[in-house]
């Protein structure tokens, strides 16, 4: 560690059973039944470490975390919590997680519920409609969700629903572990200035007698060792692929003996603002008109007969129709997004490719809807099937969309 930062190689790290302070066997054992994980990234090893260690001294710490998108930043963060919350007797909120989309909050939401399974730990997913991991069912508007929070252990959320929760001053009391994903993103947004009213409501200090439900009797209810012993603190954990490099959207987190882990330093010992995997081919295709855009990003996907030089911009980024299978396009507006994806429905009804495989995602379909989406094409695996989904930014950060062959920037990113 220098001047508090952790630098990590991007590799394998430990196998699970190795890592110490020791996972219990039951997080292992939902991490390879629930992943297929058996060796963690060195990022992950690290983190995981780090926390387990402060949490078994009982000491105040957060944690930075950059790292690129892909690398584990979700399963980092969350056996930690996993493993320090399993053996809760009481269940009561003490984990929340803070997303920027619903649809990143359902996926968290999936990791977390993999990894609590044996286990009594309630995980519930906190966005338009109030999701527990046990099917039971609370609307937005409900008051009663407040209390329902009560019930849970781990909360997913976005930023509003967050602070409709805040309601109840004593909502967040019992918090231990505060982690913000996308931190980058939200702490620039900042909506409805949810970081000074989460950070003012959460974590009062609570005994552990308190936190368990019970008292501490003077019959000897509980061993020396634990009597009067506290946890007087939240520990927070930033999570993102770019951390924010200004100060004062730092300071409202009131960050106590913060350490970031980053995948890679320079020489001064400088994160550098960009990181590319090796195996990335970035090109750029330039077009004489606004018209011709559409009809030559149809071209290149195969959706209709391309002139000579279509045929030769195809050749070159290899966009041969056996040969990409997922592709993904980035469009800077919701507006835009359905434009384009209802053309090219329309092109494609026309041609060799099947409409429906055609998919819009962003903000403007149900949250039912895009969780369809992500499904299928996850599981989309060895199918012959071309699928094509045209996204806004809602796609943008943090979603796992696996065996992606092409992504496509229509619109220059902002």
């Amino acid at each position: 560690m220098k001047n508090g930062i952790v630098s990590v190689r991007e590799e394998l790290g430990l196998v699970l059973d190795m890592v110490r302070p020791k996972i219990s066997k039951r997080v292992r054992r939902n991490v390879r039944k629930g992943f297929g994980i058996h060796r963690l990234f060195a990022m992950q090893e690290a983190v995981i470490r780090h926390c387990l260690e402060l949490d078994r001294r009982g000491e105040p710490g957060d944690v930075v975390l950059s790292a690129p998108t892909g690398s584990g930043k979700t399963l980092a963060y969350a056996i930690p919590v996993v493993q320090r919350l399993r053996r809760r007797v009481v269940p009561r909120l003490r984990a929340v997680v803070v997303v920027p989309a619903r649809d990143l909050a359902a996926q968290v939401r999936q990791v977390m519920v993999k990894l609590v399974q044996g286990t009594d730990l309630e995980v519930a997913c906190s966005v338009d409609e109030f999701i527990p991991r046990r099917t039971r069912s609370f609307q937005g508007d409900d008051k009663n969700d407040v209390a329902s929070v009560q019930t849970v252990d781990i909360l997913i959320a976005t930023p509003g629903r967050l602070v409709d929760i805040l309601d109840r001053p004593t909502a967040l009391e019992h918090v231990q572990y505060l982690i913000i994903d996308e931190s980058d993103r939200l702490l620039s947004q900042n909506h409805f200035e949810w970081v000074g009213k989460v950070i003012a409501a959460a974590g009062r200090t609570v005994s552990w007698a308190e936190d368990s439900g019970m008292q501490n009797h003077r019959d000897g209810c509980f061993s020396p060792r634990n009597r009067g012993s506290e946890w007087n603190f939240v520990r927070k954990i930033l999570a993102s692929a770019t951390q924010t490099r200004n100060p004062k959207r730092l300071v409202p987190l009131k960050l106590i003996k913060p350490v970031r882990f980053t995948t890679e330093v320079t020489d001064d010992g400088v994160e550098p603002k960009f990181s590319l995997p090796s195996s990335l081919v970035e090109l750029a295709v330039a077009v004489e008109s606004a018209t011709q855009k559409p009809l030559l990003l149809a071209a290149l996907l195969g959706l209709m007969e391309e002139d000579g030089k279509m045929i030769k911009i195809s050749s070159r980024l290899r966009i041969a129709e056996e040969s990409i299978q997922s592709c993904i396009i980035f469009m800077k507006s919701v507006e835009s997004t359905h434009r384009l994806a209802r053309l090219l429905e329309i092109i494609s009804g026309l041609s060799r490719l099947r409409s429906q495989n055609i998919l819009e995602f962003s903000s403007a379909i149900s949250s039912q809807r895009r969780a369809d989406i992500a499904t299928r094409v996850a599981k989309r695996g060895e199918k012959t099937e071309k699928v094509v989904m045209v996204c806004s930014d809602v796609m943008a950060r943090g979603m796992d969309i696996p065996s992606v062959d092409l992504v496509i920037n229509y619109d220059i990113p902002v």
